[in-house]
C-alpha cells in the first residue's frame, strides 16, 4: 500500500512539474482603424479619427512579450492607448472603432474588439466611451485574454483633452493567461483520486 502511495504521488509531482515545463512566452501587438470620422489618417503607430476641430488617437501597442508559468499564471498588458485633442466642444456620435490584438507567439491567432465611440470632448470638459465593447474576453490558442471595461457600460473611458487642448495617453488595459490542458488536468485529477482511494483504504484497514 505504501509503495502505491508512493508511485501516485511520484506521478502527480511528475505531472506538475511536466505543466510547469510547458511555461509559455507569449508574443503579441495590437493596430486599430476608426469609421465614420470627418476624415481619418493612419501610420505604422497610429491611427487617428478628426471630427471637427477634436481628433481621437489610437496608439497602437509595439510588439511585446509577456511571460507565463504555474507561478506567474496571469499577466497584465497593455492594448495601446488613446489620447484626444481640441478645444471647441465636439460630438463623436457615428464614430466605430476597431482594435485589433495579433498573438504571434505561440501559434498566431488575431482577435478584433469592435465597438462604437459616444459622447462629447472640449477643452477639459466631457468625455468619450468605446464601448460596450466585444469581446472583453476570448481565446488564441492556449491563452485566455481579457479586455478591462467598466462594468456598468462594457466600455473604456477616454478623458477629454486638458485646458490647452491635448490630452496625455490613457492605456487600454488587460490579462493573459495560460488555458490549462486538459490532458494535464486529468492527470493530475487522476493522481489525486488514487491518492485519495489509497487514504480511504488505509483508514478502512485500521478500523
Amino acid at each position: 500500500m505504501k509503495t502505491l502511495r508512493k508511485i501516485t504521488l511520484a506521478a502527480v509531482a511528475a505531472t506538475a512539474i511536466a505543466v510547469e515545463a510547458g511555461a509559455q512566452q507569449v508574443d503579441f501587438y495590437t493596430t486599430g482603424a476608426f469609421t465614420g470620422c470627418t476624415t481619418t489618417s493612419v501610420t505604422a503607430t497610429s491611427a487617428v479619427c478628426n471630427v471637427g476641430t477634436s481628433s481621437l488617437t489610437y496608439n497602437f501597442l509595439a510588439p511585446d512579450t509577456k511571460f507565463l508559468s504555474n507561478a506567474l499564471p496571469i499577466a497584465n498588458v497593455q492594448f495601446g492607448s488613446f489620447a484626444t485633442t481640441g478645444t471647441d466642444i465636439t460630438n463623436f456620435a457615428g464614430v466605430g472603432f476597431a482594435l485589433t490584438l495579433f498573438q504571434t507567439a505561440p501559434g498566431s491567432g488575431s482577435q478584433p474588439l469592435n465597438g462604437v465611440v459616444t459622447g462629447s470632448i472640449a477643452a477639459n470638459a466631457g468625455g468619450l466611451l468605446w464601448g460596450p465593447v466585444l469581446p472583453t474576453s476570448w481565446v488564441i490558442g492556449a491563452q485566455a485574454w481579457t479586455l478591462d471595461v467598466d462594468a456598468a457600460t462594457q466600455s473604456v473611458r477616454i478623458d477629454p483633452p486638458n485646458s490647452n487642448g491635448g490630452g496625455l495617453p490613457q492605456t487600454i488595459r488587460g490579462t493573459v493567461t495560460n488555458v490549462p490542458e486538459p490532458t494535464s488536468l486529468a492527470l493530475v485529477a487522476a493522481g489525486l483520486a488514487t491518492l485519495g482511494l489509497v487514504s480511504r483504504r488505509r483508514r478502512n484497514s485500521a478500523i
